[in-house]
């Protein structure tokens, strides 16, 4: 089953840092890094709309990837605004 927007929520704890900065004429960016492990190792990974991407299968691997990301944001007025965004997430095959 193919999953294009990684991992969802289901089954997964998660370590979330992120780092929010604000530079001069009104641009802003964030750098976020997260951290996925199984929270039950008898369940799958799970995309975002929570259908199943890998099964369990009896593998003891809790670790499941980390996606690193970040945004910056330049906001030209209260009406307008350009953003760019980017994220992978690099996932470990257990």
């Amino acid at each position: 089953m193919l999953a294009t927007t990684g991992p969802g929520a289901v089954n997964f704890i998660d370590l979330h840092p992120k780092l929010d900065l604000t530079f001069p004429h009104s641009v802003t960016a964030s750098f976020d890094w997260i951290v996925q492990w199984r929270q039950s190792l008898e369940d799958g990974v799970y995309s975002v709309p929570g259908s199943l991407i890998r099964a369990a299968d009896g593998s003891r691997e809790r670790f499941v990837g980390h996606r690193p990301g970040m945004e910056v944001r330049w906001q030209v007025n209260p009406h307008l605004w350009f953003q760019g965004d980017y994220g992978i997430f690099m996932q470990v095959v257990f």
